[in-house]
């Protein structure tokens, strides 16, 4: 949809009853919320890599998974739905949903005698239709791909 003017993004933002605040470029502590978002993430990003004991490395895995999971997380602001389910209009489906670095067997293909699939871990989800983000320590790299197999494994820190 293309706006030939700003007034007509400003009419749509009256006509749906849309508060439009303005803020200054690159200044975030303008806008709580998103401030507050953003330190939700971070808190929850540390939490999930401290719990499986990696490095800050693996930063922008556990920010997207996290970030990914508040998408399917019930929010106060919409009547307690998902940002998935206001979006698509239909229910959320949360059996696809994996522990992050729980074990992940991907599937390779290097003879007929040769094992069908390594043991490497779950990373993230990645974009379109199941994909995932999978770390290969011995290769020490991570890579999105759809040839996967999950496993419900839960961990419980102590």
């Amino acid at each position: 949809m293309a706006w030939n003017s700003i007034t007509e993004f400003n009419e749509l933002y009256r006509d749906e009853d849309i508060a439009r605040k303005c803020i200054v470029c690159y200044t975030p502590q303008q806008n709580g919320v998103l401030k507050r978002m953003n330190m939700s993430l971070l808190e929850r990003a540390r939490c999930m890599l401290s719990n499986l004991r990696l490095n800050k490395s693996f930063w922008a895995e556990a920010i997207n998974t996290t970030c990914y999971l508040v998408n399917f997380s019930p929010s106060t602001t919409i009547n307690f739905k998902t940002p998935i389910e206001v979006w698509y209009k239909k229910p959320v489906e949360y059996s696809m949903l994996k522990v992050f670095g729980c074990p992940t067997y991907y599937h390779i293909n290097k003879g007929k005698l040769k094992p069908k699939a390594k043991k490497e871990f779950f990373m993230g989800y990645g974009d379109g239709v199941e994909r995932f983000w999978v770390w290969f320590p011995s290769e020490r790299k991570v890579i999105l791909s759809k040839d996967v197999c999950l496993y419900r494994t839960f961990y419980v820190a102590f």
